[in-house]
């Protein structure tokens, strides 16, 4: 297996073992637990240089069009499309969502504005495959899997309660999509599948 596939692999399995475990914290659970959030929190009503440069990033897509994976990969901003294999979506995604989170008890309102701007990323990232407009797991060889599974795994964790029953169930039928794509394409594999939590 070379490197790269591993990689992706491991990736996977360790969000599907961690998703399918019984848990009952609430979110998110995955890389921002309390106390960083916390931290984030305070550096926001501090307004440090780091804050303004990541609401000025997550203020940067408000107001444009999120494309799906088979539309325009690389539109003019504000409007997000997958850029190669889903590079220009994950820093999207991942900047609202982490913009949503930090602002989500401070500034409830500008909060919302970041998370239905990820939540439109997660949603068009995630158009089930086969099916209008998904992407394929195995397209260049896999590339994206490192944007569209980890997105969609992380995402899935910092926006639970703005997604719908509808949507969380895309979410996850995507993602394990992609996880038996890459079981059946690199043999028996340990890693189980992401379950709704």
């Amino acid at each position: 297996m070379n490197p790269r596939r591993a990689l992706c692999t491991l990736v996977l399995c360790l969000l599907a073992s961690g998703a399918t475990a019984q848990v009952t914290t609430p979110h998110p659970r995955l890389i921002l637990d309390a106390a960083t959030l916390g931290a984030l929190r305070a550096r926001a009503a501090s307004n440090t240089p780091q804050w303004r440069a990541l609401k000025a990033y997550c203020d940067s897509f408000i107001g444009g069009t999120v494309n799906y994976p088979d539309h325009l990969a690389y539109p003019d901003p504000p409007d997000i499309g997958q850029g190669y294999q889903g590079e220009d979506y994950f820093p999207a995604l991942i900047g609202e969502a982490f913009c949503y989170q930090t602002l989500r008890v401070s500034d409830p309102t500008t909060a919302a504005k970041y998370g239905a701007k990820a939540v439109d990323v997660l949603v068009k990232m995630s158009m089930p495959f086969p099916g209008a407009h998904g992407e394929h797991p195995s397209t260049d060889s896999g590339f994206a899997v490192r944007f569209f599974g980890v997105g969609m795994g992380i995402a899935y964790d910092w926006l639970y309660g703005l997604l719908t029953p509808e949507q969380r169930k895309q979410v996850y039928s995507t993602a394990n999509g992609w996880t038996d794509y890459w079981e059946g394409s690199s043999g028996p594999s340990t890693c189980g599948g992401l379950a709704p939590a």
